[in-house]
């Protein structure tokens, strides 16, 4: 049993994360207006409609462009069966193309279609409903990769052009395609899934998420290298909150200081309730104990993090504490 999946992972051990680079491009994004609803529909298209039409009628999706093959790809056979299309443009070349709410012909042509990659993304979702979709926990996660030599083959003769898109666009990029596969639980009859049969006959490495609680597939990673687990040591770790003032500071890891005012903050119970806060880059010279926001670098404008839940109530916490000191201070003088 389980001789599908590998009995080792990599293990990857960070003794000092690298700095997050931002680069400095001035970037647009242009509406593009598609020809008439193409009389057919291939297996590429059906890959990437699926999820507005299965999943959610808002569902976008965003295929990057950078190679010449893949655009004209995307362009010719996927862009046309969609309302809503859009060109992100930087440096003066297409980088990525954005498609959202399906053309009413194009589902016409969906529900008709019986072939394809149809079968295949009616493996990967089992069901459509979202609704119960994880979202705000903390889960305990394992990961697994497929030995895909161990999986029956599932080729589909239609599927050269989803290959090429995902091979140039992802692949060589070593950039992973993840999906969101409902209804899947881990045990030894994902073996025979359609999904994981065709993904490996072309796709470099197959790593699946666990719930180990519920043995729930969370996502399925397509990727050309195995994912490697990272270990953190302690001179990676994020220094803990210091005051300089009024301002505290928090390391938030990469080089990247989160910098708020407290004169005049009241506590805190969401994270936009700060009155002023603003995300700085240090210097690569400079250590964080030596960091002073006066001379510091802003986060450039147009660029955003996003943070986890439980970090943000860490640091909700960590706020009002400090709000919280600062008031007995002031009582006690």
């Amino acid at each position: 049993m389980y001789d599908w999946i590998n009995k080792r992972s990599l293990v990857e051990y960070i003794a000092q994360e690298e700095q997050m680079e931002f680069e400095h491009k001035d970037f647009r994004f242009e509406k593009i207006v598609t020809e008439n609803t193409p009389d057919g529909i291939t297996s590429l298209a059906q890959f990437f409609m699926v999820g507005s039409i299965w999943l959610a009628d808002n569902y976008r999706i965003g295929i990057p462009v950078q190679d010449e093959d893949v655009l004209k790809l995307v362009m010719s056979e996927v862009a046309p069966h969609f309302i809503d299309v859009k060109q992100c443009v930087a440096l003066g070349s297409v980088k990525e193309i954005y498609m959202q709410n399906v053309k009413p012909g194009s589902r016409m042509l969906f529900a008709m279609a019986k072939n394809g990659v149809l079968p295949v993304m009616g493996d990967l979702y089992r069901h459509h409903d979202l609704s119960e979709r994880y979202i705000g926990r903390k889960r305990n996660v394992l990961h697994y990769t497929v030995n895909g030599s161990a999986l029956q083959p599932y080729p589909i003769p239609d599927a050269s052009a989803l290959r090429t898109v995902l091979q140039k666009a992802y692949f060589d990029r070593n950039e992973p395609y993840v999906l969101l596969p409902t209804g899947w639980t881990f045990d030894d009859s994902l073996r025979d899934s359609a999904a994981l049969r065709f993904f490996a006959g072309f796709v470099p490495c197959l790593s699946l998420v666990i719930d180990a609680d519920s043995n729930e597939v969370i996502t399925l990673h397509l990727s050309r290298e195995e994912s490697r687990h990272q270990i953190r040591l302690n001179s990676a770790r994020p220094n803990p909150p210091r005051r300089n003032k009024d301002h505290l500071y928090l390391d938030i890891g990469r080089g990247l200081v989160y910098v708020i005012n407290l004169t005049g903050q009241s506590p805190i119970l969401n994270w936009d309730e700060l009155k002023e806060s603003t995300i700085y880059r240090l210097p690569k010279d400079q250590k964080y104990a030596e960091f002073d926001h006066e001379y510091g670098e802003r986060l450039p404008e147009g660029r955003g993090l996003f943070f986890g839940e439980e970090w943000v109530h860490a640091m909700i916490d960590t706020v009002n504490r400090e709000l919280k000191d600062a008031s007995k201070v002031i009582k006690d003088d």
